[in-house]
């Protein structure tokens, strides 16, 4: 309405749109923005105002306290039926109605997620496999470092290292395109979060962390094994 402040706003005549036709009205208050509908929508100019006598809507919004929501609909379900028993009664709260217009966000990322989960322990099942392969076939190498002097952190170190690399590369390679689809999604919300390279940072340090934890036994097992035996099985 080109106020320069909530604040300035009050007290200021308004011509307002109503069902009955223009009326002028008075600002007596301002409220934050209440989103009604999906967050993909921008929220739009509300105008509440008080209508004396009978309200022609077909539907009642009652806000309560000291209740749950169970007990509230179930209360409400019984005086209903003592007052009007020939009409269906039909309740729902708030956030269940506001919920209808995320269920399809909700759903794709439980696909997401259960995909991602999916992937994730076939990669962790391959690498398992890789670092036992890898074990076995360094075990003479390995025996040969520790008799030239190479404590169990040093080859502890090479190993881990061998497997880590590769996964931070890939996950630094994998920024870019998850950048992109993660703009590409949020733009279409009317609010929504600003994508910090801290969230990257975390979710690199993350497979990282499991990568290491996958291969970690079959590393131990073999960095701490005998130089002797190392070199017998050789």
């Amino acid at each position: 309405l080109g106020f320069a402040s909530p604040d300035a706003a009050i007290g200021r005549p308004v011509t307002a749109q109503l069902r009955t036709g223009t009326a002028p009205r008075t600002i007596i208050g301002v409220v934050a923005d209440a989103r009604f509908g999906s967050g993909t929508s921008p929220v739009e100019p509300q105008l509440y105002y008080y209508q004396p006598g009978i309200i022609g809507g077909s539907s009642a919004a009652i806000r309560f306290a000291g209740s749950t929501e169970r007990a509230m609909l179930a209360a409400l379900a019984r005086s209903w039926r003592q007052l009007v028993p020939d009409i269906q009664f039909d309740a729902a709260s708030a956030d269940d109605r506001l919920a209808r217009f995320y269920q399809p966000d909700q759903r794709r990322g439980q696909l997401f997620t259960a995909g991602a989960v999916v992937a994730i322990a076939i990669s962790c099942l391959g690498l398992y496999g890789l670092s036992a392969f890898n074990a076995t076939r360094r075990l003479g190498e390995i025996g040969i470092r520790k008799t030239l002097g190479a404590g169990t952190a040093d080859v502890l170190r090479l190993l881990l290292v061998q497997f880590i690399r590769p996964v931070a590369v890939s996950a630094l390679v994998a920024w870019p395109v998850a950048w992109l689809a993660m703009r590409a999604w949020l733009a279409g919300f009317d609010q929504r979060i600003a994508l910090s390279p801290l969230y990257f940072f975390a979710v690199t340090l993350g497979a990282v962390a499991l990568a290491a934890a996958t291969v970690l036994g079959q590393t131990i097992r073999v960095a701490r094994a005998e130089p002797a035996r190392a070199l017998r099985h050789d």
